[in-house]
């Protein structure tokens, strides 16, 4: 590597002229006033939908004009992240879901926008298969049970004992 030694070239201004920058011209915001999602949306619909199953839960506390000015397309657009971001793809499911949570004592106080479903999604989808499979499932000794308090009943209001069925 060399230097430039020629002490007098230093101080003549450069030869080639720094480049222009060019002005962008600027630009009027977009206005964001225009709905993203139409009325007949999927997403919007789904919304829409939980919002009114929101309000109800609102209503019930006497909070619904806490509800009232939610912006239902960014609801939509989260639902719109859950479906494809999140890759959520049973519409059944998310409507259980909706419903669950709005029903479900300490999820409802806890679930009030669309933002907080898609977060939590995961953790609520598993909540609700667990109360679901928490259903007391008989064990074959208690309806075994069952079945000898169904004979002593028959038998004690005249019934033949041969009689009984002792099937399911």
């Amino acid at each position: 590597m060399s230097f430039n030694k020629n002490y007098d070239a230093w101080d003549q201004p450069a030869q080639t002229p720094p480049p222009k920058v060019e002005e962008k011209e600027k630009t009027k915001p977009k206005s964001n006033k225009k709905p993203k999602y139409s009325d007949d949306n999927m997403y919007y619909k789904m919304a829409v939908h939980f919002h009114k199953l929101v309000s109800q839960v609102a209503k019930e506390v006497n909070l619904e004009h806490l509800i009232r000015k939610a912006n239902l397309q960014s609801w939509a657009d989260d639902f719109r992240k859950l479906w494809e971001v999140d890759k959520v793809r049973d519409k059944k499911q998310i409507l259980a879901l909706m419903e669950w949570v709005t029903q479900h004592d300490f999820w409802k106080k806890n679930v009030l926008s669309a933002k907080k479903f898609r977060q939590k999604y995961l953790e609520l989808a598993i909540a609700m298969q667990s109360e679901q499979s928490k259903t007391p499932k008989q064990s074959p000794r208690q309806q075994a049970s069952n079945k000898e308090i169904e004979f002593q009943k028959y038998v004690a209001a005249g019934g033949d004992p041969d009689e009984f069925d002792w099937g399911e």
